[in-house]
């Protein structure tokens, strides 16, 4: 097997408490740590990213018994547990750019949760970095006080600690002004320290799974191993819904009403689009077309809207039934190989191409400018503050928590439960809210993969191992 997925495999091929790595058991841990990234995705938007629900999330952890989340001084056991289980998600989560960027956002939180708790992480991670070494005399601060003065607000010469590091690796703070640059070197405040080594540990994750994703074709032939990570990566951020019940009668006049109470912004531009336009590129009509369908429109109502649509922007019912009918109902599974597509993944759809020209797909957090944006929340009466708050949820890159944001500020007295992962999520919950149903959506969540369950469904946190290996095996 290639040399450079040598740290990988050697945790894969560690035991821990006399398991081996690929036995449910260890993967249990590692299903623990995702549900701990998922946590703190939550926690940050939900709770602002508050210290004091940091420190309540923290407290948690501890009741579970996952120590090894609260405390930098773990046990040798307690290390190989933090190891192993991050370097099995940095396989599963290599795979895919979205999934990539999510392991790298969460991850990175968790680094910073665990520096909030220590007094001696970033002084460990500095020395890890050889940064120590770099910090700058007390001489040399003296000489540039006007210097350094000029960069950094609120400067006080009695306890300025400064660190030579190359520009390059903070041009955020280079472009900000916050540094003072000198042959090629940036002097570092203490105070940026923190920033400086999560943009590194950025870095280093980024560089680490694209190396894993082009490696990945070197662990098919371990079966086993591929089968728990497809189960840890299958249960995250991919699900799809398949078609609801025939009692949930859709029609297509009913859409325009549905689009403005429940469509997430992704489908009402989506909708919007088609009904100015009379038309939508593939892609659009892909993302939309399996959207109506997992909302439980009919094949025969869906070619009734599709045709509808597009016959009133001057193309004829025969050009019609010739040119796009067989991709209504290839969604369906009713031509070609007759398979059931499920609808997209609010992952699928901001991992997908930028749209260009007439395209109107993707993911309008992520694939709209500022300025469109906020016209499209303005028209939707969003009030100033939560505009803002999904704008800056955009900067961030935080696209599901700004349509989360959204969903908050249109249902006001509800939320969603459990974090956003699909587009028809939000118009279930959306319509069980309004039609005073408390209870949770009948829907069927499929894997986007096609499995029929995700692993890590178990409703007993203190099943038997044996018992989890033999459901995660059932389900590969």
């Amino acid at each position: 097997m290639n040399e450079c997925f040598a740290d990988e495999i050697a945790c894969i091929n560690k035991k821990v408490f006399g398991f081996p790595v690929v036995s449910s058991y260890v993967v249990l841990i590692s299903f623990v740590i995702f549900v701990v990234l998922k946590a703190i995705e939550l926690n940050n938007v939900l709770k602002g990213k508050k210290f004091k629900e940091y420190c309540e999330m923290r407290d948690e952890f501890r009741n579970l018994g996952w120590q090894f989340l609260c405390t930098d001084r773990l046990s040798k056991e307690d290390e190989e547990k933090d190891l192993v289980s991050h370097h099995i998600l940095r396989l599963a989560y290599a795979k895919s750019e979205g999934k990539r960027q999510w392991f790298i956002t969460q991850e990175t939180e968790l680094l910073k949760l665990r520096m909030m708790f220590s007094n001696s992480l970033l002084n460990r991670l500095l020395e890890v970095n050889q940064l120590s070494s770099n910090q700058v005399p007390a001489e040399e601060i003296n000489e540039l006080t006007d210097e350094l003065r000029g960069c950094q607000t609120g400067f006080n010469m009695a306890n300025a600690v400064y660190y030579k590091v190359d520009f390059e690796e903070v041009l955020q703070l280079v472009s900000s002004r916050k540094v003072y640059l000198s042959q090629g070197y940036a002097y570092l405040p203490a105070s940026e320290l923190q920033s400086f080594v999560l943009n590194k540990y950025k870095i280093h994750l980024k560089e680490q799974l694209a190396m894993a994703c082009k490696l990945m074709p070197g662990l098919e032939e371990e079966n086993r191993i591929m089968r728990q990570l497809k189960a840890l990566s299958g249960g995250d951020l991919g699900t799809g819904y398949t078609t609801k019940a025939v009692g949930d009668k859709i029609t297509c006049d009913m859409l325009d009403q549905l689009s403005l109470r429940s469509y997430p912004l992704c489908m009402q531009t989506l909708h919007n689009h088609i009904k100015v336009k009379h038309h939508a590129k593939h892609e659009g009509r892909m993302q939309y077309g399996l959207f109506l369908k997992g909302m439980g429109v009919s094949l025969e109502e869906s070619l009734k809207y599709w045709r509808t649509q597009f016959c009133k922007g001057g193309i004829d019912t025969e050009k019609f039934d010739k040119t796009y009918a067989y991709n209504v109902r290839h969604n369906y599974g009713k031509e070609g190989k007759r398979a059931d597509y499920s609808p997209f993944s609010c992952l699928k759809i901001i991992s997908s191409s930028e749209p260009k020209g007439d395209e109107c797909h993707g993911c309008t957090y992520k694939h709209s400018d500022e300025l469109s944006l906020r016209h499209l929340l303005e028209k939707r009466k969003i009030s100033a503050e939560a505009t803002e708050e999904i704008l800056g949820l955009k900067r961030q890159g935080h696209y599901q928590v700004a349509c989360m944001s959204l969903f908050k500020a249109t249902h006001p007295k509800e939320g969603l439960h459990g974090g956003l992962q699909h587009p028809n999520q939000y118009f279930e919950e959306s319509q069980t809210i309004l039609s005073g149903n408390s209870e949770t959506s009948d829907s069927k969540m499929t894997a986007e993969s096609s499995e029929k369950e995700t692993a890590g469904k178990s409703n007993d946190n203190k099943e038997n191992i044996q018992d989890i290996e033999d459901e995660f095996d059932d389900e590969m």
